[in-house]
C-alpha cells in the first residue's frame, strides 16, 4: 500500500514518470534531484529565487545542495547560473576563486557547488521513440524511392507466381490492384466483405466450379449438412497431426464461405503446386477421420457401380451360362477370350468402354435383330371382314372397294377386340368419322358382323371411309394433310418439332403406301376426291390382294397376311428405327400424368405407342440391350443409345484413371512378358459366381422396361479397400487424398493420359 508520506506532485515528489523525455544526469550515481530536468532538457537543480519582502531567497531543494552560501543575486537570479569556479591551489590548499562558499573546493580540487548542476540525458523512452520514428521514416523513404523506379513491381511483390498464373498481373487476381495505396490500407483494415471481391476475380476465370463454388465442395448448405450427418455415423480415429491441422485450419460453419487461398497458396514460386494439399488439411474439416487408406478408410459401398449399365449386359449369366452353351443356340457366335474382347480403354485412358457392336456383340445378336418371326412396327392396317357376310343381299354394308382379305384362317391385325394399332389410331382420331365411333369400334368383332346393330354399321362405314382417305394421303405423300391430322391429335401435347419429325417418317412410307393402295384397293383413286372427300359408290366391290415376296420384310414393307404396312430395321443402328423410338418417348414425355391435357383417346393411343415401341420384343429388339432411364430432375425418360458418355464420372467425389493401374498391374503380375491378356482386369473386378439378379432391374416379368437406373444389383463384387491399399500405402507416398478424391465436385475431369505405350 502506498504510504501517506509519499509525495507524487510533479514539483515536490521524486516519482519519475515513464513518458518523461529527460532524466537527471546524476541518475546513474543515485543522486537525482527532486525536480529533475525541465521539459526542454535543462537542469532542475538551478533554483528560481523567490522574493519575500525586499529580499530574494534561494529556492533550491536539490539533495546535493543545502542552499548556497552566496544566495540569489541582487537582481533575483540564481548565483549558480554563472560558470562554476575553478578552484586554485594556494599554499598547498584548494581555495574558491569566486568567493567564499559554505563548503569550498573538495580535496581533489573540484568545486563543491558544481554537483548541484547536471547535464540532463534523454530518457530510454525518448531514445526508443526517436529511433522508431527515424527507422519508419527511413524505411518509407527507401520504399518510396524504390517504388518510383522501374523495378517497383518486383519490390512490392510477395513472391513469384505459379507457372499457370505466370502471365497474370496484380489486378487480375486482387481487387486492390486496381486502386491506389490508400485503398490498400483501407481494404486491409476494413471488416467488410470487400476482400471477397478477390474470390470473384478467381471465379471470373474458373467458371467450371458450379453455382456455389465458395461453399465446401461446391455443395449447397442443406446437401452438405445431410452428407455430414451420414458421415458422423462412422467411427473416427483422430491422429495428432489432424488435431494440429484443425488448430491451424479451423473447421468452418456450413454457412461460411471458404476463400480460395485456404487451399491454394500463391506467390510461392513458378514450380509450386497450387493444388497440393496434405491429408491432414483435408481431414481438418471432416467429422470422420482415419489414419490412411489401408488403416481406417471406410469400405467401398457399391463402388464403382453408382448406377446400372446403360447397355443391358449380365456378365454373370453370360459367363456362367450362355457362353457355355452358345454354340448350340448361336452357331455363328464367338465366345470372348478375355475382358478385352469386348472392352477397350477410351482415348484419355480414364475408363474402359464397350467396343462397337460389330466387334463385341454382332456374332450372337445380329440374328435377333433380323429375326423375321418378329413382325415389324405397324403404320397402317386393314381390318379383316367376313366377305360372305358382307356379300349377303340383306346386309346394308355398302363399303365400295374393299380388299378381299386372305382366308379366315389368316391373321387379323385388329384382333378380336377390334383395337386399332396406336400410330394408325393417332392419325384416324383427327377424322370425325372415326373419332365419334371409336368407343363402338373398340369392342366390335370385325370378322363377324352379321349381328351388328345400326350404330355399329354406321361406325364401320365411317371407319372404312376414314381408312381409305388416310391411305390415299399416305400413298400420295400429302404432307399438309398428315401434318393437320397430327396437329389435331398430339399437337396440343407435344412440340411442333416433334410433330414435324413424325410427319417426316410418315412421308418416307409413301412408296410402300402407294403399293398398298394399288395391291389392296385397286381403284382407290376413283373413290377419293381432290380434296380428300369420299366418292364411294353404293354396293361392295372386293379387290383381290396381290401377293408380296415373303423374304422382303425389311425397311417399309407390306405384310399380305394381315394387310398391314410395317417397318422393320435394316440392321443394327438403324437410323429410322431410332427416330421412331425417340419420337415415341418424346411424345410420352409430353403427356404429363399430373394433367388431363388432351383427349382421353389420344392419351391412351400415346401410351400404347410408347409401350409397343419400347418393348424388347418389338422388331429390332432395340430395348433388349439399350436401357431406358428416368431423369433425376423429372424431365421424362430417355433411351441410352451409347454405353457411356464421354463426360460421365462414376462419382462426383471420386476420380479414377485406368491406364496407369493397368500398366502397374501388368508389371507386378508378370503379364508384360507372359500371354495373359485381360487377366489384369480380374485383379479388381470379380464376377459373382451365383446367378445374377440383374435382369429384374431392367425388365419385369412381363418384359416391361424398368426406368429407375439407381435401383439395381451389380453382377460384380464390390472392390475392397485392401485391393487399393496394396499399392496406395503411406510408405509408397501414393496415399494422398487427392489421388482419388475431388474437392470441386462440379468441375470437369482432370488431366488425361495417353493410351499409347
Amino acid at each position: 500500500m502506498t504510504e501517506a508520506r509519499h509525495v507524487f506532485d510533479f514539483d515536490r515528489g521524486e516519482y519519475e514518470r515513464p513518458n518523461q523525455q529527460w532524466t537527471c544526469g546524476r541518475a546513474s550515481e543515485g543522486l537525482t534531484c527532486a525536480l529533475g530536468p525541465s521539459g526542454s532538457g535543462h537542469c532542475g537543480a538551478v533554483c528560481e529565487p523567490y522574493l519575500d519582502g525586499d529580499r530574494y531567497y534561494c529556492n533550491n531543494v536539490s539533495m546535493l545542495s543545502n542552499g548556497c552560501d552566496v544566495g540569489p543575486l541582487e537582481n533575483g537570479s540564481c548565483c549558480q547560473i554563472p560558470a562554476e569556479c575553478q578552484p586554485a591551489r594556494k599554499a598547498g590548499k584548494w581555495v574558491c576563486t569566486r568567493g567564499q562558499c559554505l563548503h569550498g573546493p573538495s580535496a581533489d580540487g573540484q568545486c563543491s557547488q558544481k554537483a548541484a548542476v547536471c547535464r540532463p540525458h534523454r530518457s530510454i523512452w525518448a531514445q526508443r521513440r526517436a529511433l522508431t520514428i527515424g527507422t519508419v521514416a527511413l524505411v518509407l523513404g527507401v520504399l518510396l524511392a524504390l517504388g518510383a523506379g522501374r523495378y517497383h513491381a518486383s519490390i512490392v511483390s510477395p513472391g513469384g507466381l505459379a507457372s499457370v498464373h505466370s502471365t497474370s498481373s496484380c489486378q487480375d487476381c486482387h481487387q486492390a490492384g486496381e486502386v491506389g495505396l490508400s485503398d490498400w490500407v483501407s481494404m486491409a483494415l476494413s471488416p467488410s466483405d470487400r476482400s471477397v471481391q478477390s474470390e470473384q476475380k478467381c471465379l471470373s476465370c474458373h467458371r467450371e466450379l458450379g453455382t456455389s463454388p465458395l461453399h465446401a465442395h461446391g455443395l449447397e448448405v442443406a446437401e452438405l449438412e445431410k452428407m455430414s450427418a451420414l458421415a458422423a455415423r462412422s467411427p473416427s480415429s483422430t491422429r495428432l497431426l489432424i488435431k494440429a491441422a484443425r488448430a491451424v485450419f479451423t473447421p468452418h460453419n456450413n454457412e461460411d464461405k471458404l476463400d480460395c487461398a485456404t487451399c491454394h497458396q500463391e506467390h510461392r514460386g513458378r514450380s509450386h503446386d497450387l493444388k497440393g494439399i496434405s491429408n491432414e488439411q483435408c481431414q481438418s474439416c471432416h467429422k470422420t477421420t482415419f489414419h490412411s487408406l489401408s488403416d481406417g478408410h471406410p469400405q467401398f459401398s457399391d463402388y464403382p457401380y453408382a448406377r446400372r449399365t446403360r447397355i443391358y449386359f449380365d456378365h454373370s449369366t453370360h459367363f456362367n451360362q450362355h457362353f457355355d452353351s452358345f454354340e448350340r443356340i448361336m452357331p455363328e457366335g464367338k465366345k470372348p477370350t478375355s475382358c478385352l474382347t469386348c472392352h477397350e480403354l477410351d482415348g484419355n485412358g480414364h475408363k474402359f468402354v464397350v467396343r462397337g457392336f460389330e466387334e463385341a456383340c454382332s456374332s450372337c445378336h445380329t440374328p435377333q435383330i433380323s429375326d423375321s418371326a418378329i413382325p415389324g412396327v405397324v403404320l397402317f392396317g386393314v381390318p379383316k371382314l367376313d366377305p360372305t357376310t358382307l356379300a349377303e343381299d340383306d346386309q346394308p354394308f355398302t363399303l365400295g372397294i374393299w380388299p378381299n382379305h386372305p382366308g379366315l384362317g389368316g391373321s387379323d391385325l385388329f384382333g378380336a377386340s377390334g383395337e386399332v394399332p396406336p400410330i394408325l389410331a393417332l392419325l384416324l382420331l383427327a377424322d370425325e368419322r372415326y373419332a365419334q365411333h371409336a368407343d363402338v369400334l373398340a369392342g366390335i368383332n370385325w370378322p363377324v358382323l352379321d349381328d351388328a346393330n345400326p350404330e355399329q354399321i354406321e361406325a364401320v362405314l365411317g371407319f372404312a371411309d376414314a381408312l381409305k382417305q388416310l391411305l390415299h394421303e399416305l400413298a400420295t405423300g400429302n404432307r399438309a394433310r398428315l401434318q393437320a391430322r397430327l396437329d389435331a391429335t398430339i399437337g396440343m401435347l407435344t412440340s411442333a418439332t416433334v410433330v414435324s419429325q413424325l410427319v417426316d417418317l410418315l412421308v418416307e412410307a409413301e412408296l410402300a403406301s402407294a403399293r398398298a393402295a394399288e395391291n389392296w384397293f385397286n381403284g382407290l383413286m376413283d373413290e377419293i376426291g381432290e380434296n380428300g372427300e369420299s366418292l364411294r359408290q353404293d354396293g361392295l366391290t372386293f379387290s383381290e390382294v396381290a401377293k408380296t415376296p415373303g423374304d422382303d420384310r425389311i425397311s417399309w414393307y407390306l405384310d399380305s397376311t394381315d394387310l398391314s404396312i410395317r417397318y422393320r430395321p435394316v440392321g443394327h443402328a438403324d437410323g429410322r428405327m431410332k427416330r421412331w423410338l425417340d419420337l415415341a418417348i418424346s411424345i410420352k414425355n409430353s403427356v404429363s400424368p399430373k394433367t388431363a391435357k388432351g383427349e382421353p383417346s389420344v392419351r391412351k393411343a400415346v401410351q400404347r405407342l410408347f409401350t409397343e415401341m419400347t418393348s424388347p420384343l418389338t422388331a429390332g429388339r432395340c430395348t433388349k440391350c439399350h436401357s431406358i432411364d428416368q431423369s433425376a430432375t423429372d424431365d421424362g425418360i430417355a433411351i441410352n443409345w451409347i454405353g457411356s458418355r464421354p463426360d460421365e464420372r462414376v462419382s462426383l467425389f471420386t476420380s479414377f484413371v485406368h491406364l496407369p493401374h493397368v500398366k502397374d498391374t501388368m508389371q507386378r503380375n508378370c503379364i508384360s512378358c507372359h500371354e495373359t491378356e485381360g487377366e489384369e482386369c480380374s485383379y479388381c473386378h470379380k464376377i459373382k459366381t451365383d446367378v445374377s439378379r440383374y435382369r429384374p432391374h431392367f425388365f419385369d416379368r412381363q418384359w416391361v422396361p424398368a426406368f429407375d437406373h439407381t435401383h439395381f444389383e451389380s453382377d460384380f463384387s464390390d472392390v475392397e479397400t485392401s485391393t487399393c491399399g496394396d499399392c496406395h500405402s503411406r510408405s509408397s507416398t501414393r496415399d494422398n487424398c487427392l489421388k482419388c478424391h475431388n474437392y470441386h465436385i462440379h468441375r470437369e475431369p482432370g488431366p488425361t493420359f495417353s493410351v499409347n505405350p
